[in-house]
């Protein structure tokens, strides 16, 4: 599955560490936590980004 370049209709990310996007393509996008990898990151053209911890969870830094 390819998403690079198509504009995200809404993510979700939830305190376990999962990982849902959906795409204005009606595109879905769900990822696990991995026990031992840092499963997925995201970020805006603002400066915030998340990354999904290994064992799940999530860590955000907010745009300055």
């Amino acid at each position: 599955m390819n998403v690079l370049g198509k504009k995200v209709e809404y993510a979700i990310a939830s305190d376990d560490g999962t990982l849902n996007l959906k795409f204005a393509d009606v595109t879905l996008l769900t990822v696990s936590p991995n026990p031992h990898f840092e499963a997925c990151g995201a970020s805006a053209t603002n400066g915030f980004r998340l990354v999904c911890l290994p064992g799940g969870g999530l860590a955000t830094w907010k745009p300055e």
